[in-house]
């Protein structure tokens, strides 16, 4: 679990807006909003938020956003579901990405957004009132903002405004790992789930489990492997597909590696003190 210094947080937020003039929020890496400022948001996006359909409408196009910055481990600039132009970038440690930052609800056209969706059920005269007082900047300006915003991210990281709980992450990995046995697992899969760095993950694996990466997952399969040769009636292709390998071969070879035994003494063996 991760948490931020959110005095701090605060303090920085406010100061890019004083120079900025823009709206600018922190997310952590989950996707959920933790801190903005300015406190409220501009009218007409206050209006759209105000009914079920916009507010979701809203937070699918942050979280959409989001996610594609989350792979890409990039800066993004884009156009939210309303038309309005907004930006996120990865907050990046030396742990991997900890958490977003997004400036946004400003329009980079010549005026404002002319097509609006119809089907939030909202007063169209009013939200065409509204969207008069969206503020235009300039294409440059805007990226210039969101060079400043990017440099906030990596301010962030410098001053030490976040604190990663390693054991509640580990803790994590070890629950997705048991649950997704039979699926294709690697160093890099895992780092893509949980945004975090190799070094990070291979620090974690270090400290809580004593071993590497890999050999933790080798070693709960091969647990998986006996307790279903222990239990069940499946045959041994069928255990080493259930338990994530996908050549019949390589799975005896390792089962016997770790056991000493091939999956058929070792459940012959069972039948037998049975």
């Amino acid at each position: 679990m991760i948490s931020f210094d959110m005095e701090k947080i605060r303090e920085l937020l406010g100061h890019f807006y004083n120079l900025t003039g823009i709206k600018i929020c922190i997310y952590d890496r989950s996707g959920n909003e933790i801190a903005y400022y300015p406190q409220q948001h501009m009218p007409f996006c206050e209006y759209v938020s105000s009914c079920k359909p916009g507010n979701e409408l809203c937070k699918k196009s942050a979280q959409n956003a989001i996610e594609r910055c989350a792979r890409e481990h990039k800066r993004l600039i884009y156009t939210c579901e309303m038309g309005l132009t907004e930006c996120v970038a990865p907050i990046m440690s030396r742990d991997g990405i900890v958490g977003f930052v997004m400036l946004g609800q400003v329009s980079t056209e010549d005026g404002v957004p002319t097509h609006l969706p119809t089907e939030l059920g909202l007063d169209e005269k009013k939200l065409k009132q509204l969207k008069s007082t969206i503020r235009t900047v300039p294409r440059n300006v805007l990226e210039s903002a969101a060079a400043i915003m990017e440099s906030c991210a990596s301010y962030i990281c410098q001053k030490n405004m976040y604190s990663l709980a390693d054991d509640d992450l580990q803790r994590k990995i070890g629950e997705y790992i048991d649950s997704h046995l039979c699926d294709r697992l690697t160093v890099g899969s895992l780092c893509d789930t949980f945004l975090v760095s190799k070094t990070a993950l291979y620090g974690i694996f270090s400290e809580y489990y004593g071993t590497t990466v890999l050999e933790y997952i080798t070693t709960k399969r091969i647990e998986l492997a006996r307790e279903l040769l222990r239990n069940s009636t499946k045959n041994i292709m069928e255990i080493a597909e259930k338990t994530g390998f996908s050549d019949y071969n390589y799975f005896i070879k390792v089962f016997k590696k770790e056991t000493g035994q091939s999956p058929f003494k070792y459940r012959k063996s069972g039948q037998n003190n049975a």
